[in-house]
């Protein structure tokens, strides 16, 4: 009996130690074991250190052992374990029943040698804390429940880890008169509540700029985390995340949530977000211990400082303080990098910094780096772009003083630069100023560059600061580029071969030239030029031929062709001594060659002249070639003005759309002009070889209510037939779309019905899929009142003797005993 009261005495004291000692275990230094095939009975008891070479495969149930244990392998047979266990090759199975302490020290020994782990007890029967301590670095809203008020994309791609999709709103409802209103947000269900001390967004271009995150326990009522106005980084790359922290003890919330009230062009495309992340706060008291900071690079706004530091979290951020030039702030630290931006160009500066982390623990020592001092800094050039050196005869110049150059014309293409054209000394450049972050800039050349002969071309680009630009050639081809790099404050110059743009190019047809990827900096061009290197070659281009393949009212298009020892050919087009046109590709190739600018209706006698690069030609092939005549004009409308909207007609001056604009939306169709008749106004749509293209009017953000008007008229020639998309477009709406027959060689009177139509607010009329129309004029574009008696049509002859008939559908006009049909054709 005494034997058995002091053996109970002895455990209690041994469970009063284990239970004490347990206070001073770091449970967050050790990891659970996995679940298996136990299906996860003990994951919340044990924890273990890992050995060299050991792996956990699960907590084994009984099987081939005699009772569960901890399956464990090791790199070679095992033959021997210090606790309890069962051997099967290089697999132990270590029997749970051995661990009746709060820490166990195994060793087992394999035919390679020895593992010594640890097994940690970490059940409340032992006195363990099993509860997971706060990990920073998990992202809790990782595929998460995520709910959206509107989606194009799925929601969940903003939580799906993958920062190639992303979610985007689509759009807003949100107006000023309703502020707690609108449809760009979203929010994550974390599935319990955590202390919050970070939100990670990764936003795309459509990103807010006036944006709330909000904290939930119920998903109803919510708290304002924080507010934000202005614009954050974008783009899916690590570094263009955006952090948001918070203190430890602030915020406990199970809804993390965005909302937001502007974005990216009034919020027109909604927002959008490649990835949605949140972190758990730890609390943290411990300061960084900050050992070393050495200058890594000196940019004339930036000073990038290597940091020896420390942290049990990490250290995020610095502080750096330099009074007498005003810098005292907290910078951004990643990787033991620190930035400190928003400097002055060409000034000494006097930095002391301090670590910081994420809890705003700072470090007690600090370290100083003196006479820092940032370069100078320009805006533009201050010298001209270097003369090139390549002789004339091997170049073929878009734009450079030292060339007779093509010549071009500016194109931001919505993104956001200006151009201004200055000089140096008399060398002039272009200079290209930036109003955003995103978007890109080029040239549409006067005539196309045929550089089919040329086998590189050099740029000279001056940055304002390094950067990187991509390059490309349009040349009706799938758009292709190559990325140079471009040294800050001074001219690149900048050599590309043709070769290397190994996807299919059609070198003989360059119309434009685009350049990408600035990031919204400034930068300068000058001398854009192709060329070749010097050959020795005096033979002549034989077999040249030349014939027409295409006319028009104001051009005719040549199909010409020749061989050529060097594998090229050029042509020059002649009217008579004046060259009208050029072109050129392969050798024994076809290509084609626009002569454009001519008189309709007219008959030319032409001349084409094959050379090759060393300008070795051929005799000259002659070529006949005759315009399409104009039509006559279109019927002039006799609809009353008062009962008249006009969107283009020479017949209602008084009473017209406002501040009318010609687009071409698409495919780059050609507008013109054209005097039809008596001093009768149409316009002339050329399709540019592209049948899918789109133009018409546009009236920007301006409407018109229509409402009263149930008629739209439109006259319309073409020289072949076929059918072309017609399109109203209403604000706020869907559009009214009609195809419209075309019959070949007359006006087509064209009225569509609207009568049950909202024109409350109309703002553009637009044509496209123009079939087999490469060209087409049209008149008399005009909303009307139907009243039932008008109809719209002048007659042929004056008289007061008119009747009106609709028979079989058909308007029918008797004059004077003449009969005449809705076009004033007579009927015979």
């Amino acid at each position: 009996m005494k034997k058995q009261i002091l053996r109970s005495m002895m455990l209690v004291a041994a469970l009063f130690v284990t239970s004490m000692a347990s206070a001073a275990i770091d449970w967050t230094a050790y990891s659970f074991i996995g679940d298996g095939a136990g299906g996860g009975k003990y994951t919340d008891k044990y924890k273990m250190t890992l050995a060299e070479g050991m792996a956990v495969v699960n907590i084994q149930k009984p099987g081939f052992a005699t009772e569960a244990g901890i399956y464990c392998t090791f790199p070679a047979a095992v033959t021997d374990c210090s606790v309890a266990h069962a051997a099967q090759g290089a697999g132990v199975v270590i029997y749970l029943s051995a661990f009746t302490a709060q820490e166990t020290e195994v060793t087992v020994t394999h035919a390679n040698g020895t593992a010594v782990f640890t097994v940690y007890y970490a059940d409340g029967t032992l006195g363990g804390d099993p509860t997971p301590k706060p990990d920073p670095t998990v992202n809790l809203a990782l595929k998460k429940p995520v709910v959206a008020g509107y989606s194009t994309t799925p929601v969940a791609e903003a939580v799906d880890g993958n920062r190639g999709s992303r979610w985007a709103s689509g759009g807003t409802h949100w107006s000023a008169e309703h502020p707690d209103q609108g449809d760009d947000w979203m929010y994550v269900d974390l599935g319990q509540a955590y202390n919050i001390g970070k939100v990670k967004i990764l936003f795309e271009t459509a990103a807010p700029t006036d944006y709330d995150l909000l904290y939930s326990n119920d998903a109803e009522h919510w708290t304002v985390m924080g507010t934000y106005v202005g614009q954050p980084k974008t783009g899916n790359t690590e570094n263009d995340y955006n952090e948001y922290n918070f203190s430890a003890d602030k915020i406990s919330a199970q809804y993390i949530k965005i909302f937001a009230r502007q974005g990216y062009n009034n919020l027109a495309y909604g927002i959008s977000i490649w990835e949605f992340e949140v972190y758990e706060a730890v609390a943290d008291n411990e300061k960084p211990v900050l050992t070393a900071a050495t200058i890594d690079k000196i940019d004339w706004n930036q000073v990038t400082v290597n940091l020896t530091a420390t942290d049990n979290v990490g250290v995020t951020a610095c502080k750096v303080v330099d009074e007498a030039n005003g810098v005292n702030g907290i910078y951004p630290v990643k990787d033991n990098v620190l930035a400190i931006t928003g400097l002055s160009a060409n000034k000494t500066y006097n930095f002391t910094i301090n670590a910081m982390d994420d809890m705003g623990n700072i470090s007690d020592n600090a370290v100083t780096l003196e006479n820092v001092v940032t370069p100078a800094h320009d805006t533009k050039p201050q010298t001209a772009a270097p003369t090139p050196e390549v002789p004339a005869n091997l170049v073929l110049s878009v734009y450079s003083d030292a060339y007779t150059s093509l010549g071009y014309d500016f194109q931001d293409w919505g993104g956001g630069y200006l151009e201004k054209k200055e000089s140096i000394d008399g060398n002039s450049y272009n200079y290209y100023k930036a109003s955003s972050t995103a978007g890109y800039l080029g040239m549409a050349l006067h005539t196309t560059a045929n550089a089919a002969a040329m086998l590189y071309w050099h740029l000279d680009i001056w940055a304002e600061d390094d950067m990187t630009v991509d390059i490309f050639p349009i040349d009706g081809k799938t758009e292709h580029f190559k990325t140079a790099t471009l040294k800050g404050q001074q001219w690149n110059s900048i050599d590309l071969t043709l070769a290397d743009y190994t996807e299919e190019r059609n070198w003989a047809n360059v119309y434009q030239i685009k350049l990408a990827g600035m990031g919204g900096k400034t930068i300068a061009v000058d001398n854009i030029y192709f060329y070749r290197d010097p050959i020795a070659d005096a033979e002549i281009p034989t077999d040249a031929k030349a014939s027409v393949v295409a006319t028009s009212y104001f051009t005719v298009t040549l199909a010409c062709s020749a061989k050529d020892n060097s594998g090229f050919v050029n042509f020059d087009v002649f009217n008579g001594e004046t060259k009208v046109a050029t072109g050129g590709g392969k050798s024994e190739a076809v290509t084609n060659v626009v002569v454009a600018n001519l008189q309709a209706g007219t008959k030319y006698n032409l001349s084409v002249v094959a050379y090759d690069a060393n300008d070795n030609k051929a005799a000259a092939v002659p070529v006949e070639a005759s315009t399409l005549a104009l039509p006559v004009a279109a019927v002039k409308p006799l609809q009353a003005a008062e009962d008249v909207y006009a969107i283009y007609s020479d017949a209602y001056a008084e009473n017209h759309a406002p501040a009318e604009y010609n687009q071409g939306w698409w495919a780059n169709p050609t507008m013109t002009n054209v005097v039809l008749g008596e001093q009768d106004n149409a316009i002339l749509y050329t399709s540019n070889g592209e049948p899918n293209g789109c133009f018409g009017w546009a009236w920007g953000e301006t409407t018109t209510d229509l409402t009263g008007y149930n008629k739209l008229h439109i006259d319309l020639y073409a020289q072949e037939s076929g059918s072309i998309m017609l399109g109203i477009t209403r604000k706020g709406g869907d559009n009214i779309t009609e195809t419209l027959d075309i019959t070949a060689g007359e006006w087509n009177a064209i009225d569509i019905d609207l009568t049950d139509q909202d024109l409350t607010k109309f703002f553009q009329i637009g044509f496209w899929n123009f079939s087999t129309l490469k060209c087409f004029f049209v008149d008399n574009v005009y909303f009307y009142k139907d009243n039932g008696l008008n109809t719209g049509i002048e007659s042929p002859a004056v008289t007061e003797n008119v009747q009106k008939y609709i028979i079989n559908g058909q308007l029918i006009i008797v004059r004077d005993g003449v009969r005449y049909n809705a076009l004033g054709q007579v009927i015979e």
